[in-house]
């Protein structure tokens, strides 16, 4: 499926849709358990995992079959979000405020591997195995560490750090996974972790907002931070080599922002040119520069929302304009009739 597609869970019909980045349209819907809460998708937007707060389930869906097919339903401890290691093997869940689990799931042959007693509510994963993970009913804000071997296996790493403030509820990496990012909803702030050396993490600055993050999501170059608030859609630059933010613009969005801990509020799309904002039950798309571009319809896009982000770390990952040089390079050698 292309790049350009995006999907998110749809709470109160108990349902998730794909959508269209670049027409806005929606493209197809299937059931699934009740109140989907979140949902996150392979690189190559193949399968989808679907995570439940009434059932207390997960859904793995196939994205290729027309219509699209749940292939396997697992029971879980409980309310649970959802995020995909970059190579696609294995997703992790972690349990929400309400609930003590940390696990993984095999995707290949459907399995839950492995569980930790771990309080989190969200969770970001490098490329080289690390687990960041929100905790806030213990700690308030703190961010544990953890990881996960070839075989799917977490490991608790028994570290645990600032978050640069309190009540977190989004955090992501870098595309280059030397820092992470953290939205913290009580301070209205935003925390920078150093993730360079991945056995000694920690906090490196803090950043104050205006009012409170819903989301956060990065450029593809890593060069640009987007933090979708109660009111607004703060831009700002990243200087990765002072580890700084620098507010560019502040864009007021009029949605009536509704927040979920840990499911994904606001993505862009492959050419990161558009974002895409949840808000009550709408699917908004926006310029990166702030114009509206309107709502997506038949949509009532109240939970989670994942799009398919490139693996940069995987060799099997080819920018799409080296991807044309090398078709060119192909040709002229004599290759590719």
């Amino acid at each position: 499926m292309s790049r350009n597609l995006g999907i998110v869970t749809e709470f109160e019909i108990d349902s998730a849709s794909i959508f269209n980045m670049d027409t806005l349209e929606a493209v197809t819907q299937i059931k699934v358990m009740k109140n989907p809460t979140d949902v996150d998708v392979t690189n190559d937007f193949s399968k989808a995992v679907v995570t439940s707060s009434e059932t207390n389930e997960l859904q793995l869906i196939d994205l290729t079959t027309s219509p699209l097919q749940i292939i396997d339903t697992q029971s879980i401890p409980a309310k649970a979000y959802v995020t995909i290691t970059p190579n696609n093997k294995y997703a992790i869940l972690t349990g929400g405020p309400d609930s003590t689990f940390t696990l993984s799931y095999d995707i290949e042959n459907k399995t839950i591997l492995s569980e930790l007693p771990n309080v989190s509510e969200s969770s970001a994963i490098s490329p080289n195995g690390t687990i960041l993970t929100i905790s806030n009913k213990q700690d308030n804000g703190a961010i544990k560490q953890l990881n996960i071997n070839d075989n799917g296996l977490l490991i608790d790493e028994q570290y645990t750090i600032s978050s640069g403030g309190n009540i977190a509820n989004n955090i992501i990496f870098s595309p280059d996974a030397k820092f992470a990012f953290i939205s913290n909803t009580s301070t209205r702030s935003i925390g920078i972790v150093s993730t360079i050396n991945p056995h000694r993490i920690g906090l490196v600055n803090a950043f104050p907002l205006t009012s409170q993050p819903q989301g956060i999501v990065m450029s593809a170059d890593g060069k640009t931070l987007y933090v979708y608030t109660d009111f607004t859609i703060d831009i700002f630059t990243f200087d990765s080599s002072r580890v700084s933010l620098t507010l560019e613009r502040r864009i007021a969005h009029g949605l009536r922002a509704v927040g979920f801990f840990g499911g994904r509020r606001i993505v862009l799309n492959s050419n990161n040119d558009r974002l895409f904002l949840t808000a009550g039950v709408t699917l908004n798309a926006f310029t990166t520069a702030g114009e509206k571009l309107g709502t997506i319809p038949d949509i009532r896009a109240l939970g989670g929302m994942a799009v398919p982000t490139p693996n940069y770390f995987s060799r099997a990952y080819v920018p799409p304009q080296l991807n044309n040089f090398l078709d060119l390079i192909k040709k002229w050698l004599g290759q590719e009739k």
